[in-house]
C-alpha cells in the first residue's frame, strides 16, 4: 500500500495544492 501513489491517483480526480509537492506533475 503505497500512500503516496495513492494521493497522487487521487489528485489526478481532484487536484490539490498539496499534490504538486508530493506528486512529480
Amino acid at each position: 500500500l503505497d500512500v503516496k501513489k495513492i494521493i497522487c491517483v487521487a489528485c489526478k480526480i481532484r487536484p490539490n495544492p498539496a499534490c504538486k509537492k508530493i506528486c512529480p506533475k
